[in-house]
């Protein structure tokens, strides 16, 4: 029976006795007047109490910015959800996943779910979509969610094929029933910075929260892995665990970092390196100072970006770590392009990738061809700023990699359009572009249009210019 139901049958009941009581006490207005008041206000508390639950689930999605949130946030939120509720989940690549966006497995069940973050009603296409997913994946069932609702057709389809549907009302449920659990866990991580302090405490419980906050800090969710950051930073810096302590430093950076706060990024990246410093950890601290070195950079300051990675290289060459290396070598020589420093680019992008190659590490063969492509793109070496861009292509199609894949198209766009090839160059633009699109990058599509509309100016096709634009 649903809480709905409970709740009518409940006034019917309370009709009932009302009538009971003025029967019975027919002949006694006052305790009939006094026995139909206290029933009519148990009516009214219970009808209050029924809508606020309802008002508490609608709240649910507010307080949680489900509508803010960007399509691979929303998807790994439903995946916690469905986690809370017993599934084990596994979320699908952000390309290719065939319409399943998440896989649940129950028991003996395995379900194709697909996420649908929309403002507006969610069309039968995405039940199509998530079934045929259904038999790709060797599910047994599939389903739809939304923080919107579904179009009576999809409804009809969803019916025909057994696919759940789970609209706004329905996930402000799971919501609710998450939070209740969730708050929990939350009152316990912090009570642990009051009570387990004071005893031999458990470090190993602040560092399974350190964990979990890596993990919100993923899924998006960057309050509650601040809470988890600065609870167990707690418990370290009172146990006088200063690798812990260290570690929710750069969590907490890392978090400032994804909302552009570069500053207090740089704040907590400087303290997390001064720890590391001082306890001898060459690898940690490279990696810190190439952090400290990316929020100089994204403020500007491209000395003190200098000066730190230059720093990262340092210590990666003290421990013999040739990988971290290699980064250190790409970043350094990024900063002596963008101060038109050319040729000493150009040196460090060379040894980062011979290093790169060495180690067999493709992802950043890749990133370094690309960079020495570029290098040799604004030389006017375009046969060997060509081999280079078609080299990172071919190993970013290997790899799978969609968004190296993107950003080679772009370049070689990029290089037929400084040829005045510009037919070419839009039609590599474009593929990039639907690249970009289908992984979510906006700043990426942004850039596509603005080269796309360029090329559409200088070829004199103004109407097609002034499409790309708005866009």
């Amino acid at each position: 029976m649903s809480r709905r139901s409970g709740y009518d049958g409940c006034a019917w009941v309370a009709l009932i006795a009302i009538g009971g009581i003025i029967y019975l006490f027919r002949d006694y207005p006052v305790p009939m007047t006094i026995g139909a008041a206290a029933i009519i206000a148990l009516i009214i508390f219970f009808s209050v109490k029924a809508r606020k639950r309802r008002l508490e689930r609608i709240r649910a999605l507010s307080i949680d910015n489900i509508d803010s949130m960007n399509g691979t946030g929303f998807e790994h939120y439903v995946a916690q959800l469905l986690q809370h509720q017993g599934w084990s989940v596994e979320v699908t690549p952000p390309s290719g996943d065939y319409g399943a966006d998440v896989i649940a497995t129950r028991g003996n069940t395995r379900m194709a779910v697909q996420c649908k973050r929309y403002s507006k009603r969610i069309s039968r296409r995405a039940v199509s979509d998530v079934v045929g997913a259904k038999n790709i994946y060797k599910c047994d069932a599939a389903m739809v969610v939304t923080n919107s609702y579904f179009t009576p057709r999809a409804i009809e389809l969803a019916r025909a094929s057994g696919c759940s549907l789970v609209d706004r009302d329905e996930l402000a449920k799971m919501i609710l029933d998450f939070r209740r659990r969730d708050s929990a866990t939350d009152s316990s991580c912090m009570s642990m910075a009051g009570k387990q302090f004071k005893s031999d405490g458990d470090l190993g419980a602040a560092r399974a929260n350190t964990e979990r906050a890596m993990a919100l800090l993923e899924s998006g969710e960057c309050e509650k892995a601040l809470t988890y950051f600065r609870c167990s930073m707690e418990v370290f810096r009172r146990f006088h665990d200063k690798a812990g302590e260290a570690a929710c430093l750069v969590g907490i950076g890392d978090l400032h970092e994804t909302r552009c706060e570069h500053e207090l990024a740089q704040g907590s990246y400087i303290k997390a390196a001064r720890i590391y410093r001082k306890m001898g950890q060459g690898r940690n601290l490279a990696l810190v100072s190439n952090r400290i070195g990316n929020a100089y950079g994204a403020q500007g300051d491209l000395k003190s970006a200098l000066d730190c990675f230059e720093n990262a290289l340092a210590e990666s060459k003290k421990i013999g770590d040739r990988e971290a290396q290699a980064g250190s070598l790409n970043k350094i020589g990024l900063i002596h392009r963008s101060r038109g420093n050319d040729s000493e680019a150009s040196g460090c992008f060379e040894r980062a990738f011979e290093t790169f190659h060495r180690l067999g590490n493709k992802p950043g063969e890749a990133v370094a061809l690309i960079n020495i492509g570029n290098i040799n793109l604004s030389s006017l070496q375009y046969n060997r700023a060509l081999g280079c861009y078609s080299t990172s292509l071919s190993i970013c199609r290997e790899l799978g990699h969609k968004a190296g894949e993107a950003r080679a198209i772009a370049c070689m766009a990029n290089l037929h359009a400084e040829r005045k090839d510009l037919d070419r160059a839009l039609d590599l633009y474009d593929r990039s572009y639907k690249i970009s699109s289908q992984l979510g990058d906006k700043a990426g599509r942004a850039r596509l249009l603005c080269s796309i509309a360029d090329l559409h100016a200088e070829c004199a096709r103004w109407t097609e210019a002034s499409v790309a634009f708005p866009n």
